[in-house]
């Protein structure tokens, strides 16, 4: 049987109309639109440093402030004088940045995304361009470059003064082996630093007053003098943190690691302190009037002269603790284990000693008038 033939019918090329057309480019168009916003976006979402090749946008000292600035030139080619124009196009002297930076700028008009990324432009500069970070401390390019950092943290919210703060860490600029910028005074008032990695960071000084730092990295970080009053330290890590004089004043540091930490001198008055972990911590002649650190390690502390007085310390750990001439008056201590704790000259007058373990403790010099003994393990094994 023949086969059938094929009948084949030649493709015809489909005709688009310009209306077509124009809406095909309408979308590609759109489709530009986004993919730029998109980049905008998770540019500002990146981590930027000062040491980096990257050029933030340019802005000039004037667009730095727009208002102050449109009223200058106004008031420039609008006077008959021309003494004021000579004044304005004078050439500085010295280094362009260095004027810029000592004299204050007022940023009010400036939204806080640009107050950032104009300051990260500068520092950009001053690292790459002039070598800000192997100058002397105490030159003039290292003292005006602080004094802006510490301007600029105070116009930005906290959103941006987080973002500005890991700048500064991801530049190395705050590393406590060789600090370029101190941020002694630097406001980080109520900022969200939950999560925040500030390891090995030189914070000595900051105010941290109100600031989450809850589960925040703190470890061996230098917090010398720093304001922490009120701050939420939550599941915070401060391993070898240095926080000598530090203030914090009714903090919370509920479930932190405080560990081998150095807290001479640092007050902790009311503050939260409970299942904290203070394991071989330097608490010495500070205060912690009135704070509550029921149920944490003190094993091994160095508490000489340390303030307990109306503190709830019940079923602490103060195993292997020297206490020495610490103030224990009216303090709670039920449950509390001193065992091995050596607490000669200390004072533990009215202290709540109910249910506590005092075996093998030094008690040579102790104070104990008043104190409320009840199931109480002393020295020798004897239940009082």
């Amino acid at each position: 049987m023949p086969r059938k033939k094929q009948v084949y019918t030649p493709s015809i090329e489909p005709s688009y109309s310009k209306k077509a057309i124009w809406s095909w480019l309408g979308l590609v168009v759109a489709a530009i639109g986004v993919v730029q916003i998109q980049e905008l976006i998770s540019f500002f979402d990146e981590a930027i440093s000062a040491d980096s090749p990257i050029q933030l946008p340019n802005v000039s000292r004037r667009d730095a402030n727009d208002a102050s600035a449109e009223a200058t030139r106004n008031r420039a080619e609008g006077a008959e004088n021309p003494i004021v124009e000579e004044e304005t196009s004078q050439e500085p002297a010295v280094p362009d940045v260095v004027p810029e930076i000592i004299q204050p700028i007022e940023f009010s008009q400036e939204s806080q995304q640009t107050i950032l990324d104009n300051y990260q432009n500068f520092m950009h500069a001053l690292v790459v361009e002039q070598n800000l970070k192997e100058l002397a401390s105490g030159t003039p390019l290292r003292v005006a470059a602080n004094e802006r950092t510490l301007a600029t943290l105070k116009q930005l919210d906290s959103t941006h003064r987080e973002r500005l703060l890991k700048f500064l860490i991801d530049s190395n600029l705050i590393l406590i082996e060789n600090p370029t910028l101190s941020l002694r005074d630097a406001a980080f008032a109520n900022t969200d630093l939950s999560d925040a990695q500030l390891t090995n960071t030189d914070l000595q000084g900051a105010n941290f007053s109100d600031v989450k730092l809850n589960r925040a990295n703190l470890k061996e970080a230098k917090l010398l003098g720093a304001t922490l009053d009120r701050a939420d330290l939550s599941f915070a890590d401060l391993n070898r943190a240095e926080l000598t004089s530090a203030s914090l004043y009714n903090a919370n540091l509920f479930l932190s690691n405080v560990s081998n930490a150095d807290l001479q001198g640092a007050r902790l008055t009311s503050s939260d302190l409970f299942l904290t972990n203070l394991q071989n911590a330097n608490l010495s002649n500070a205060y912690l009037t009135a704070a509550d650190l029921s149920f944490a390690n003190l094993s091994n502390a160095q508490l000489i002269f340390t303030q307990f007085s109306d503190a709830n310390l019940s079923f602490a750990n103060f195993s292997e603790a020297r206490l020495t001439g610490a103030d224990f008056s009216r303090s709670v201590l039920r449950g509390a284990n001193l065992t091995n704790a050596d607490l000669g000259g200390a004072n533990l007058r009215n202290a709540d000693l109910s249910g506590a373990d005092l075996t093998g403790a030094n008690l040579t010099g102790t104070d104990l008038s008043g104190a409320v003994f009840y199931n109480t393990t002393m020295p020798d094994g004897s239940i009082r």
